[in-house]
């Protein structure tokens, strides 16, 4: 639709506009895809055409321009409509990541030769969204950095991404970040207590200890990142949050820095889901005599919570008993693949009483 456009309109005193738009309404004679608009004393009322019901209005109808309200953004299936056929789009893969004004899809195999024709509509039906990009492989190597392909709109990787109230500068080019664990984020950062010190492992450029700084009583966290490109990022984002005070940013291997805060934490989250187990020994290490492990592993979808066993031998080797405080499915990776989280309770001692 045009941003405006001329139609006809009955012309309502501002005290009845209310209950004018209401009796168009019921009758189905009013233009909603255009906005009334005020003029003086009165409100101008778009209207579909000039037919008995509107004369016995009794109110002056004449010919204006009108703004058009902003189109609601279809789902991607419905707007596809137009350029795939019924077949292909049972194929589409509905959802997507936005990261600031970046969409990244995954494009099946069979669409290769449509991806661009799906990213332009994507950008069309999504004011807000600047550039579409493709996710060619699963994140992978030790920087977890995705692989990723422009599709349409402005070529670029780096963005800012809003969440809770915090801002990141991402580059998702050369880092990983997921707004998938949003909820994760903020229900942590209300468990935290006051005065509580924090290990964020894994950190990336900065998600868990910005919104930890800024929603929680927390006196101070601890962010790792062996990354270059995500530390830099992480220290950028601590300034940009006004969090210097709060969160420490250290880079490097978590199985080389852990020792800087052995025994100093009461919570630890470790949002890295793949392998995450090989390091629970080290997040261990970090807390104090007891604490909570925040931990996050990718599972197959039939047996989510079987890793619990295997932490809990790990626990046991180094002296630690741990207890399930809480248990989810946090978000689908794939068909047969979901990302789980664990709440650890963790006590370095013979019992849990």
């Amino acid at each position: 639709m045009k941003k405006s456009e001329k139609s006809l309109c009955i012309v309502v005193p501002k005290k009845r506009a209310e209950e004018v738009i209401k009796f168009l309404d019921k009758l189905g004679l009013r233009k909603k895809e255009l906005k009334p608009k005020k003029e003086n004393e009165f409100v101008l009322v778009p209207i579909v055409s000039k037919n008995e019901e509107i004369k016995k209005l009794g109110f002056e109808i004449k010919s204006e321009v009108f703004e058009a309200h902003k189109k609601t953004a279809k789902s991607l299936k419905e707007a596809l409509k137009e350029v795939l056929s019924e077949d292909e789009i049972k194929n589409v893969i509905s959802s997507y990541d936005v990261i600031g004004d970046i969409a990244i899809l995954q494009i099946p195999k069979m669409l290769k030769e449509k991806e661009r024709v799906i990213a332009e509509v994507l950008l069309q039906n999504n004011p807000k969204i600047k550039t579409v990009l493709k996710k060619e492989a699963p994140v992978g190597g030790i920087f977890r950095v995705p692989k990723l392909k422009f599709l349409a709109g402005e070529k670029k990787f780096e963005t800012l991404h809003k969440e809770s109230g915090c801002i990141f500068k991402v580059d998702i080019s050369k880092v990983f970040f997921t707004p998938r664990l949003q909820n994760e984020r903020m229900r942590i950062a209300k468990l935290i207590g006051e005065n509580e010190i924090i290990a964020a492992l894994f950190a990336g450029v900065g998600p868990f200890p910005i919104v930890f700084a800024k929603h929680s009583p927390m006196k101070k966290a601890y962010a790792i990142e062996i990354n270059p490109a995500a530390y830099k990022l992480l220290v950028e984002n601590i300034k940009l949050n006004k969090a210097e005070e709060k969160i420490k940013p250290i880079l490097g291997d978590v199985r080389e820095k852990v020792s800087l805060i052995k025994g100093k934490c009461h919570r630890v989250v470790m949002p890295m889901p793949k392998s995450s187990e090989t390091f629970f020994k080290e997040g261990l290490e970090c807390l104090k005599k007891e604490g909570v492990i925040h931990f996050y592993h990718f599972v197959e979808r039939e047996k989510p919570f079987e890793i619990a066993e295997t932490l809990k031998k790990i626990a046991k080797e180094n002296g630690y008993k741990i207890k399930i405080l809480y248990k989810a499915k946090v978000r689908e990776f794939s068909p047969k693949i979901i990302q789980i989280v664990l709440d650890l309770y963790a006590k370095k001692e013979k019992s849990l009483n």
